[in-house]
């Protein structure tokens, strides 16, 4: 099953220093939606540093890093549009075995 979808484009926050870990030990943007907040955190302090994108402010969920803040957000919408699409996927599955077990079960 192929899904086209659009999702609507994640609204960021302005750019924000760090905050001693009220919101982020580092610079960082989010974006709340349905699923959760998306974080993209930043070292400025750095001459080089990439773009990491997490879920909340819980480095173990990492999931991308850009080399730019714009890169970083694009991968972000990238990663929202494969979740919809597995949660649909998923319940596009689920309804199939309902049938499959409505037609086995007599119903």
């Amino acid at each position: 099953m192929s899904l086209e979808l659009k999702l609507k484009p994640l609204q960021w926050s302005e750019p924000a220093k760090p905050d001693s870990g009220k919101t982020s030990y580092y610079d960082h943007v989010f974006a709340d939606c349905p699923l959760g907040r998306v974080m993209i955190t930043w070292k400025s302090w750095k001459e080089y540093d990439s773009y990491a994108v997490s879920w909340d402010s819980d480095a173990m969920s990492y999931f991308a890093s850009g080399r730019t803040l714009e890169e970083a957000k694009a991968l972000a919408q990238e990663q929202m549009l494969e979740k919809v699409r597995s949660i649909l996927t998923m319940i596009e599955e689920m309804k199939d075995d309902g049938h499959r077990d409505q037609k086995t079960a007599g119903v």
